[in-house]
This record gives structure tokens, C-alpha cells and sequence, in this order.
């Protein structure tokens, strides 16, 4: 890379495993004991594709009928029966979960905010790629804010990937897929006990994964190489230590987005193929279109390397620390669409580099204790984090002549990945930057229970302290403009659960986050106040008709206020009155309809608008690619007798209403639905063969969307075939 950060040595990591390690030789394993793993769920009380018990919400092992939050737990029979591939195949059955970006795993829209990666509870993104989730057991999705127990701003809540962990049996999966344009995809997942005796286990496993694909895209293709060993000791009843490190290499091109509608006055020929509309002219480009140049392409590689090790004090005190360190490099060259034509054919194009560095670490060390005080109990959570990343990135930009005629395209204008990709060259680097960023926190919960814990609130929050320096250096600036900033704050959390039946309660929650301002300043030049948000939500949870509709209903209620605005009187100047309001309902269910049919359905109905603000004509607007209603289900079927016994089908629909296709409300990006087909059938007691068909009608839409120029069109109809062997 060419863009150079201060390294955040990995090798701290192994250091402090090597210590958490040791804390197994500190206990006196003649005390015999079992008691439920406060940190981690086992697959033992999923039900169907749902899991019914949740580390993400609370960061403890906590039942879903006793969690004061809305969350959904996918486990690896859902995601291996829809035929994952990337997290946003899976988000599509979450109730107002909506978006996805065509370039990354960014772009992903839960209530209408972004939400926070995290992996097995710590602060972890892939920044410019999909995540492989061939090493991934399950996902958990947690909806609304969670500054109050993570390292998160983030209004939408947290997406945490569950890592798949050795196991203490022998087995082998072998998987072979090949679909439609040129798919083809190999994985080997192996477990291996390395050492079984009274005072230490160590059991291993290993999960490689290769893909060659192209597109029906023109141009795209992906080749990816990911690989995952593991391990894991443990000492006695007391002590469990396991370590992963996980390496994906991605080269790429992607077609990124196309331009939708014309909303000038045109002064060329109008294409017969367009549209007229009140909002403008729809384009109506081949689905397919191409806005970049064959020589675009992506090239990335990641590295991470974390720990977790789990101590049992005795049966009512444990501890946890988790590591993970992350290297992260790329390079990218990009052609796009810089603004809208002057005619409604030709459209100004440019062509950037964008290479990046991205180190992180994080570490979190929690207890958790459980107590009585007289006929009150207590789950108590207390722990500290720590994060720190260093990101080093730069732009290069040319533009490219002639202008590009989107109706006729012509390419190879472009110089390509392999010959820009050097900041110091003739055309100049746009935009060169670092920023090295961490932060410290202490966070406490406890979930206090009355009654026999027939009511539970849970009570606590989290302390923290921000820092980060911005070295910025514009194009032709001889220095970088260095932009510090430190932040300390609080975050409270006050919610609770009332089980009205041992299958039925309802769950009450509120908190309030802020998050950091941009700089600006007001008219005097004193810094704004950061921006906050009220989060309220009830809802009731359900696990009725003896286990068989299990479920989740929200209510919901987000404002943020101290939104950044221009200030109508100083030309120039900010101040802070805006405001967003984003309130609906969600319904999440898992339903055993019979014994072979298993049914899992959401829906939700959502407006977020703009409140307040300086500019009188943009109050009351929503926002872009949130749609005000959403539905999806999934089906699935076992034949257990017959000529076609142990076949298995599924079918899934999703939809999503219309959005707002920029932020000015000008047009409307129409509502789509579409199905997917899967079938399993066994071919004997080892190997299977799967069909699967994405988008069965072959429905075209735009499924993310944030301009006239910005429209990212959804997958086409795509059919793949896949072999699995277990022994």
C-alpha cells in the first residue's frame, strides 16, 4: 500500500491470550460443576431457523422472552437452506431491514439508520467488501440504539456475526456449487479432536473456501479466497480459550450503479425508450447498464487474528475477555457517473483510485455475577473495552473525455487498475488522509429481578472516552491539516420485562445516545453540540400454542434532535435545530405451522421524516431508499414418507414498499417483490444435492438508490446447483 498508518502490533494479542490462558491453572478443578455458559448460545434451544436464547442483546446468554429489546437470531440451517452467500441475503427476512449496498456489505438500513458490525461481540467491519460467511455459525440482528453496552452511535442497532467454533467430534463437510454465469464455489469445513483428557480438550477446525464467478452484470466477475483455522482448549470445567484467525483475498469488479431519471430540460433528442413522469424522465437503461470501464476492478486482502478466553470463578461468577486485531488493505479503481448530463444523453464521467490501510484492535474484558439481594436477584454485567484503528486512505481523480452516451456506451477510455494506482502521478491525489482513532470505556448492567423474576429491568449504562486525529491534505497542500477531537460521555439504559405467563411478556425500553458532530461552528465560531437521540420502544414477545408461534412485536419511536443545519441569517453558518423523527411497528414470527412445515415471517410499517429544520420546504420529507412498509416469509417443507422421502423445500418472498429516490423527494423508487425456490434432497445418508432460484420471476428493481444518477439495480433470476458431503 502506499498510503502508510502506525501498525497496531498483533503480536499484544497473543501476549495477553497466553495470560488468559494460564487463568485455567488458577482454579481448583476438584470443584466439579456446570452451569449455563453466560457468553456463549449453543445451537441446543434454537427452534427451527430462529434462535431463542441471544449473547448480541444484553452481552450476556439471555432468553429472548427476557430481553427488553427486538432481536433475531438466524442460525446455519437458515442460512445453508437460503443459500447465503452474503449477509444481505439473510437481512431481507428481517422485519424493517432493508438496503445493501452492490459494492460492500455498507448501505444496510435497519428503522432507517445504518447500524454497527460486530463479531462475537466486538467492533469488527470488512470496510470495502462482502464478508464470507462460510465461517459464520449464526447471526444476530439487534434492533435500536446500543451505545449503552457497545462502542456504538449507531441508531440502527448491531449485526453480530457468531463465529463458527471447534467441535469435540471428528467430522468433515464438503461443499461444490456451480450456478448461472460461470459460478463456481468449492468449501471444506473439517473438525478434529487433537487431545482428550481428564484436564484438557483441545479440539481444532478449519474452514477453507474458494469462488470463481462472473456476473450477468457486463464486466463483473469476483475470485475469492477465504480461510479459517481455529482452536480451542479446555482446561477442566473451568477454563475455555479458543483462537481464530481468518484471511479473505478478493479481486473484483463490480458494477456499482446507473442513472434513473432525467430531471432536466432536455435540449437533444429524446430516446424512444424513456419515460415520461411528473417527476421527470425515467431512462429506462438496460438493467444490465454498465457505468464503468472493463479495467475497473478491486483488490483486497484481510487479516484477523482474535482470541476468547472464558473463565468459571464458580458457579456464579465467570469472565470473559475477547480480542481481535484486523489488517485490512485495498486497492480500487472506480469509473462512475459524476453528476447528472447537460443532455439527456451524455453524462459527465470520472475516474478515481482509492487505496486504503485499515488496522484495528479491540478488546473487551467482562464479568458476570449472579446474586440475591433477600427476594430480588441479580445478573450483573460489568467490563471495560478498548478500541484503536488506524486508517490511511487517499483519491485520485481524472476525468474522462468524451462525455459517456448512456444510451450508445462506448469503453476503454479508462487506464485501469494496474496502471493508477500510484498517489504520486501526474494527475494528482484529490483528497490524502489518516486517521488514528480509539476509545476507552466502562460499561454496567443489572438485570434485576422481582417476584420470583416475573419482572426484570435492567438497568445500567456506559462510560466512554473518544479520540481520534484527522490528518487531512488536499490536493496541492505541502502539509496535512491535522483535526483533533476528544469526547467524554455518558449512556444510560432503563428497560424492563413483565412476563405476563412463562410464554408470554411484554418489554418496555429507553435510551439516549448521542453522537459526534461534524465541527462545525456557529456564527461566533463555538463548536455545535453533538446531535442526540431518544430511543423509545415497547413491545410483547410470544412463545405460545404449545411452542409453536414464537415471535416478537415492537413499537417504536426514534427523535433526534441538535441535527446540523445551515443558519438562515449567517451565509455560511450553522446551527443546530434540525430534527428526524422515525417511529412504526415491527412484527417478527417463527411458526411451526405443522410438524414438517416451519414458517418464519416479518412485516413492518415505518415513517422517518424530517421534523425541523431552517429550510421550511424541507420539513416533513422522508428519507431516500427507506421504504414505508416491508414483508417477508419463508417457508420451508419436509417430506417425511413417500417415494420422496427427505426431500426439502423452501420458498421465500420479500418485499419492500416504495422509497424516495433522492433526498429532496423529487421521484419515487417503485415497490418490488420478489421469491426464491430452494429444494434439498438427500442421495443417501452422506451426500446431498440443492437447487436454489434467486428472484424466480425475474423482477427487475432498484433495490438502493440515492440519486438520479445513483440506482443500483437488484440480482436477476439466478439458478445454482450444490453438492454437500458430511462424513
Amino acid at each position: 500500500m502506499h498510503i502508510s498508518t502506525q501498525k497496531i502490533p498483533i503480536s499484544a494479542i497473543l501476549a495477553i491470550a497466553f495470560l488468559a490462558g494460564q487463568m485455567a491453572f488458577s482454579q481448583d478443578d476438584s470443584e466439579d460443576f456446570y452451569t449455563l455458559d453466560p457468553f456463549t448460545v449453543s445451537s441446543d434451544s434454537d427452534r427451527g431457523y430462529f434462535g431463542t436464547r441471544t449473547v448480541g442483546g444484553l452481552r450476556t446468554n439471555t432468553p429472548l422472552l427476557e430481553l427488553p429489546l427486538n432481536v433475531q437470531v438466524f442460525n446455519s440451517d437458515f442460512l445453508e437452506d437460503i443459500g447465503a452467500l452474503k449477509i444481505n441475503d439473510v437481512l431481507g427476512y428481517v422485519s424493517n431491514t432493508t438496503g445493501g449496498d452492490q459494492r460492500s456489505d455498507g448501505g444496510i438500513n435497519i428503522r432507517g439508520f445504518g447500524p454497527t458490525i460486530y463479531q462475537d461481540g466486538l467492533d469488527f467491519a470488512f470496510p470495502t467488501t462482502f464478508r464470507s460467511l462460510d465461517g459464520i455459525e449464526r447471526v444476530e440482528i439487534v434492533k435500536g440504539a446500543s451505545a449503552a453496552l457497545y462502542n456504538t452511535t449507531a441508531l440502527g442497532g448491531i449485526i453480530n456475526y457468531v463465529k463458527k467454533r471447534p467441535l469435540p467430534q471428528k467430522q468433515t463437510h464438503v461443499r461444490v456449487i456451480a450456478g448461472e454465469n460461470s459460478f463456481y464455489k468449492g468449501m471444506l469445513d473439517h473438525n478434529e479432536p487433537l487431545l482428550d483428557t481428564e484436564d484438557l480438550d483441545i479440539n481444532s477446525r478449519f474452514v477453507l473456501s474458494y469462488e470463481d464467478s462472473e456476473s450477468w452484470r457486463p464486466f463483473a466477475f469476483t475470485e475469492r479466497l477465504y480461510f479459517a483455522p481455529s482452536i480451542e482448549m479446555l482446561f477442566g470445567n473451568h477454563t475455555t480459550v479458543t483462537t481464530w484467525f481468518e484471511y479473505q483475498e478478493d479481486d473484483l469488479l463490480q458494477n456499482f450503479a446507473q442513472p434513473y431519471i432525467y430531471r432536466g430540460t432536455p435540449t437533444d433528442e429524446i430516446p424512444s425508450s424513456t419515460t415520461q413522469t411528473p417527476d421527470g424522465l425515467l431512462l429506462n437503461l438496460p438493467i444490465g447498464f454498465f457505468r464503468g470501464e472493463p479495467t475497473d476492478g478491486k483488490q483486497t486482502e484481510s487479516y484477523t487474528l482474535s482470541v476468547s478466553a472464558t473463565h468459571w470463578f464458580n458457579s456464579n461468577w465467570s469472565a470473559k475477555l475477547g480480542l481481535v486485531g484486523h489488517e485490512h488493505d485495498q486497492e480500487r479503481v472506480e469509473t462512475f457517473i459524476s453528476s447528472p448530463g447537460s443532455t439527456i444523453q451524455t453524462w459527465p464521467r470520472a475516474q478515481q483510485s482509492i487505496p486504503q490501510d485499515n488496522d484495528s484492535f479491540s478488546g473487551d474484558l467482562g464479568m458476570v455475577g449472579l446474586f440475591n439481594t433477600g427476594d430480588v436477584s441479580h445478573k450483573v454485567l460489568f467490563g471495560l473495552t478498548y478500541n484503536a484503528s488506524n486508517t490511511g486512505n487517499a483519491n485520485i481523480r481524472r476525468w474522462l473525455t468524451p462525455d459517456f452516451n448512456v444510451f450508445n456506451p462506448v469503453y476503454g477510455i479508462g487506464p485501469g487498475l494496474n496502471q493508477f494506482r500510484d498517489p504520486t502521478d501526474d494527475v494528482g491525489a484529490r483528497r490524502r488522509n489518516t486517521v488514528n482513532a480509539s476509545n476507552r470505556s466502562f460499561y454496567l448492567q443489572d438485570q434485576v429481578g422481582f417476584f420470583n423474576d416475573r419482572l426484570i429491568l435492567v438497568l445500567g449504562g456506559r462510560w466512554q472516552d473518544v479520540r481520534a486525529l484527522n490528518n487531512v491534505m488536499n490536493r496541492d497542500a505541502t502539509v496535512p491539516t491535522p483535526n483533533r477531537s476528544e469526547d467524554n460521555r455518558f449512556f444510560p439504559r432503563v428497560s424492563g420485562v413483565y412476563k405476563f405467563t412463562e410464554n408470554v411478556s411484554g418489554y418496555f425500553g429507553f435510551s439516549d445516545t448521542t453522537s459526534p458532530s461534524s465541527g462545525q461552528t456557529d456564527v461566533d465560531g463555538v463548536p455545535l453540540p453533538d446531535p442526540s437521540t431518544e430511543i423509545t420502544e415497547v413491545g410483547l414477545k410470544f412463545d405460545i400454542l404449545d411452542e409453536k408461534i414464537f415471535g416478537t412485536l415492537s413499537l417504536f419511536e426514534n427523535i433526534r434532535t441538535g441535527i446540523i443545519v445551515p443558519d438562515p441569517i449567517n451565509v455560511g453558518s450553522f446551527e443546530s435545530t434540525g430534527e428526524i423523527t422515525a417511529e412504526g411497528v415491527d412484527l417478527d414470527l417463527g411458526i411451526q405451522v405443522t410438524e414438517n412445515l416451519q414458517l418464519i415471517a416479518g412485516l413492518s410499517s415505518m415513517s422517518n421524516e424530517i421534523t425541523a429544520d431552517t429550510r421550511p420546504a424541507r420539513v416533513g420529507l422522508g428519507f431516500r431508499s427507506i421504504p414505508n412498509f416491508t414483508a417477508s416469509f419463508y417457508a420451508s417443507y419436509d417430506v417425511t414418507e413417500g417415494s420422496l422421502e427427505g426431500l426439502k423445500v423452501g420458498l421465500g418472498m420479500i418485499h419492500e414498499g416504495d422509497r424516495w429516490g433522492d433526498a429532496n423527494n423529487n421521484f419515487i423508487n417503485p415497490a418490488y417483490t420478489i421469491f426464491n425456490l430452494n429444494a434439498r434432497y438427500p442421495l443417501n445418508e452422506r451426500d446431498t444435492l440443492s437447487l436454489q432460484v434467486n428472484n424466480v420471476t425475474d423482477e427487475e428493481y432498484f433495490g438502493f438508490m440515492t440519486a438520479e444518477r445513483f440506482a443500483q439495480a437488484g440480482d436477476v433470476r439466478w439458478i445454482k446447483l450444490t453438492y454437500d458431503a458430511r462424513f
